[in-house]
This record gives C-alpha cells, sequence and structure tokens, in this order.
C-alpha cells in the first residue's frame, strides 16, 4: 500500500499496487511515508504538512471545529399532517 497527498489541499489518494516512495500523480504531490499513512488518515483534513528538503516528514494535527449540535427531534408524520389539516380548516 502506498499514499500520497497533495501539498495544496491536503487530499490524499491510495494504492495497493504502488510502493512507497511512487508518486504517480506528479507535481504538487508527496509520497507519505509508511508510518505517518494512519497519521494522516486519522487527523484528515486537519493537519499541517512538514515538508523538509522536498519530502513529507511528519503531520501536525490542528484544532478541529466545533461539533454541530444535536438536531432538533424531527417531527412525527402525524404532526405535520395534523398541522396541515388545522391550517387548512382555518382557511
Amino acid at each position: 500500500m502506498s499514499m500520497i497527498i497533495n501539498t495544496q489541499t491536503k487530499g490524499y489518494q491510495m494504492q495497493s499496487t504502488r510502493n512507497y516512495p511512487e508518486n504517480w500523480e506528479g507535481e504538487g504531490w508527496l509520497p507519505v511515508p509508511p508510518e505517518l499513512e494512519g497519521k494522516v488518515r486519522e487527523n484528515y483534513p486537519y493537519y499541517e504538512l512538514v515538508i523538509q528538503d522536498g519530502a513529507l516528514v511528519d503531520v501536525t494535527p490542528t484544532e478541529r471545529p466545533e461539533e454541530p449540535e444535536e438536531a432538533e427531534t424531527p417531527v412525527s408524520w402525524d404532526a405535520l399532517a395534523g398541522a396541515i389539516r388545522e391550517g387548512v380548516n382555518a382557511v
């Protein structure tokens, strides 16, 4: 398995038929060392790339945004139908 990462978008690709340090996309992409692949997957897309001499040497996790609050309890179909009937009957 081999992984490459886009230096601009931080998106990554994996291919089981490729071997590190192969780069099948060319410019703008870097091979990911095998020891960093798990860190990339675990933190995607919340990380900064640490690049030295044109090679990826580390991935620094960044702060994740807060999780959205739970959505309101969904209204049942019966409640919606009742509200529609009330609105129609009020006309």
